[in-house]
């Protein structure tokens, strides 16, 4: 009789440790999975200018002429800084997204600008807003081990195509 108990009490708690795991740790799996998600191996970074400037709401767009980049060299540590904004008139203190890249192409800081009305303040890692999927993209990338990003500042293109351009 007491074997026939162990049995019972031992198949009960395999049964809830699965349905724990089921429940709690494969969701969290399954999210980190879709976070991480499929990369390419290496990204340009004048393709991922592209991918930020098709990131603008359309309509937006329309009255946009060229969005500000900027790409310094820090020599003394060795890694590029890069600056992104929709606006052209901003600059390297206040742009929407700044990350940075090592010489081998993996991005290692990434810093993003939430504005809430007349408020704009960085995000850090303790304190993240929504990401875009263009910020999304390069949080990809800074998690991702097996990507790089190519530094080819000098073949991009900051000016948007308007669908009435010819």
């Amino acid at each position: 009789m007491q074997t026939y108990s162990a049995f019972i009490t031992k198949s009960i708690q395999e049964k809830v440790d699965s349905n724990i795991y089921e429940g709690m740790f494969k969701g969290i799996d399954d999210h980190l999975k879709s976070i991480t998600g499929k990369l390419k191996p290496e990204y340009k970074l004048s393709e991922l200018v592209e991918l930020f400037k098709e990131s603008v709401d359309e309509y937006d767009k329309e009255d946009l002429e060229n969005c500000f980049f900027e790409c310094e060299y820090d020599c003394e540590h060795g890694w590029y800084t890069v600056y992104l904004d929709h606006d052209p008139d901003a600059n390297n203190r206040n742009s929407e997204v700044e990350f940075m890249i090592t010489k081998s192409g993996s991005v290692f800081i990434l810093r993003t600008i939430t504005t809430w009305g007349e408020k704009q303040e960085k995000n850090n890692p303790i304190k993240m807003g929504d990401f875009t999927d263009f910020q999304m993209l390069l949080f990809k990338l800074k998690m991702s081990s097996n990507c790089n990003v190519i530094i080819d500042e000098d073949y991009v293109d900051v000016y948007y195509s308007h669908s009435n351009d010819y």
